[in-house]
C-alpha cells in the first residue's frame, strides 16, 4: 500500500474544523461513487475519524494548534488506486482548502 500523509492548518477552532470535515466525510459523493459500501467511524470526543473502502484505509484527526487547528490525514491506498495517488492527494488538498475557507 502507498501512503498519503497530509497536514492542513486553519484559523478555525478544532471543533469548527472537525464539524466541517465531518460533513465532508458523511456526504462525500466521490467516495460513494467509487465504493458504495465504504464505511467510516467518527469519534466526536477525540475529533477523529477512520474510513475504509475498496482499496483504501484512512485516518483523520483534528487538534488545537496555536490560535487555530490542524488537520492530519493518513491514507493508505492499495494497488488498484496507487496510480491515482497524486490525483487523490490533490483533490483532498483542494477539498480541505475549500471546506475550511
Amino acid at each position: 500500500m502507498a501512503n498519503i500523509n497530509l497536514e492542513h492548518t486553519t484559523t478555525l477552532s478544532a471543533d469548527e474544523t472537525y464539524n466541517k470535515i465531518k460533513g465532508l466525510i458523511e456526504e462525500n459523493k466521490d467516495l460513494q461513487s467509487i465504493d458504495k459500501n465504504y464505511t467510516y467511524e467518527l469519534n466526536d470526543a477525540n475529533r477523529s475519524a477512520n474510513a475504509k473502502g475498496k482499496g483504501f484505509e484512512a485516518q483523520l484527526s483534528v487538534t488545537e494548534s496555536g490560535e487555530g487547528s490542524k488537520v492530519e490525514f493518513s491514507i493508505k491506498v492499495g494497488l488498484m488506486l496507487r496510480p491515482f495517488k497524486g490525483v487523490i492527494e490533490e483533490k483532498l488538498k483542494s477539498r480541505l482548502t475549500k471546506v475550511l475557507a
